[in-house]
């Protein structure tokens, strides 16, 4: 018999999204997550992220786009099979994060974005004889494509692309020759986009100058007010580190004569001399985080020319041995082999601040990986001396290897200045020395540092 009073069950999950609502609702709780993923990870890949948003557009534009030109406002010529072409092409873009790593990506990447770009839209504009509509569409593009890019890309990008559009019309029975003036009244509105674009991406660097400057005026000043303190408790633990042990031996032998409220607890007194310790050292280690910050915030001309011959072994040794490694446990995870020690021409100090940033860039992703180890070798070569200093930790993506060198530029974004990078290429160049990176995304970061033979420092001062 019927239960009345039984209440209708839920309906099926697994039937749910099939509905109408059902697939609304799916549809728009899937977009939400996905813009939440690009909005939490565009940080740590801008440059995928970008990518993704291009393949995207180009997706969604080419056959929404051409409805509009072939349907709502018609024009004198479209081509279904090249917008076809250019979706298939923008599929990778979207799938950027996984296929960016690929050896073949960024030869995949110059081609779609060739035909994406400077070459779908200037054959459109020539076989619409230069009209509005399409005029606009190609200068939009074109501004895109500078301001979205770097600027040796676009340019190459540009000419083989607006090359092959023309050579594509050329072919065209009814287009063969000179085009018309319609067309050609565009070139120079097109050059001049594309200076200015240009022009302001020069502009960037003078902002990135007043940043540094602003920088090193701000940081001269905090290291000044910060260094008088640290100055009065290097002195008083300079003291304390010389009259502390007496006054443990002296307190050790008359204990029994105290009395028990006046005795110190056994295991305060065994702290005592390493909180000493501990003290000297965070007074070492903030002295090394002012220097390496006022060294990566100033440009390298004031001190690269101070130029002394040393040994690079031993400064590797002396700078791993003041190192400010947070335990005795990190400390374990560096490594050094001087493989064949070998004579360096350069400025001493700045040497060591260069190895100082490559240390702690690799113990960082040690850090991040939660994995790993750093080794750092030194070996003599034919062309010259070789540091070598290599982790295993989280890695680089091979998106952003080119711009590891930049200047603000940090990886993660939220991770660091993105000046000490910048800094070690700078002051090597001077030196005639070369900083190459090798990585591989989860397994290993290796940065390379060729000397060139040490020479006489007479020579560094021309």
């Amino acid at each position: 018999m019927e239960d009345k009073f039984a209440k209708p069950g839920p309906a099926n999950p697994l039937l749910r999204p099939f509905g109408k609502t059902g697939v609304r609702a799916s549809l728009h709780e899937w977009f939400q997550s996905y813009l939440r993923k690009l909005n939490t990870e565009g940080s740590k890949n801008a440059d995928a992220t970008r990518l993704i948003m291009i393949g995207w557009i180009a997706i969604v534009g080419f056959p929404l786009y051409y409805w509009v030109w072939q349907y709502l406002y018609p024009q004198a010529y479209e081509n279904l099979w090249l917008r076809l072409l250019g979706m298939l092409l923008a599929v990778p873009f979207v799938l950027a994060r996984r296929w960016n790593r690929k050896p073949w990506f960024d030869a995949y990447f110059f081609v779609a974005l060739t035909f994406m770009e400077p070459f779908f839209f200037t054959y459109m504009f020539l076989m619409n004889s230069g009209s509005l509509v399409w005029s606009q569409s190609l200068l939009i593009a074109i501004v895109a494509l500078f301001q979205f890019f770097q600027g040796k890309v676009a340019t190459n990008s540009f000419i083989v692309g607006t090359a092959l559009a023309y050579l594509a019309y050329v072919l065209q029975v009814d287009h063969a020759g000179w085009p018309s003036q319609d067309i050609m009244v565009n070139v120079p509105i097109i050059l001049f986009a594309i200076l200015l674009i240009s022009v302001s991406k020069v502009s960037r660097r003078f902002v990135e100058e007043e940043k540094l400057g602003s920088m090193a005026s701000v940081l001269g000043t905090v290291s000044h007010e910060m260094r008088t303190p640290l100055l009065s408790v290097t002195a008083s633990a300079r003291g304390l580190s010389r009259y502390l042990p007496i006054l443990v031996r002296v307190y050790r032998k008359y204990t029994n004569e105290l009395e028990p409220d006046e005795q110190i607890p056994p295991g305060r007194l065994k702290m005592i001399e390493p909180a000493l310790e501990r003290i000297q050292f965070e007074v070492r280690y903030m002295n090394s985080i002012i220097e390496l910050l006022l060294a990566n915030s100033t440009r390298p001309e004031g001190k690269a020319y101070d130029i002394q011959v040393f040994d690079m072994g031993e400064v590797v040794r002396q700078t791993v041995a003041h190192f400010p490694f947070e335990n005795a446990g990190q400390r374990a995870l560096v490594s050094v082999d001087i493989q064949s020690p070998y004579s360096l021409a350069a400025n001493e100090d700045l040497c060591r601040m260069v190895l100082i940033n490559l240390v702690k860039n690799g113990l960082r992703a040690i850090m991040r990986a939660n994995k790993g180890a750093l080794a750092i070798t030194v070996k003599d070569t034919p062309g010259g001396g070789c540091l070598i200093v290599r982790d295993t930790g989280c890695g680089i993506p091979r998106s952003q290897l080119p711009h590891i060198f930049t200047r603000f530029y940090s990886y993660p974004a939220a991770d660091g200045t993105g000046i000490g990078l910048a800094f070690c290429k700078a002051t090597l160049g001077y030196w005639g020395a070369k900083i190459t990176c090798r990585s591989e995304e989860h397994l290993y970061t290796e940065f390379t540092i060729q000397f060139q033979h040490a020479r006489k420092p007479e020579m560094y001062m021309q």
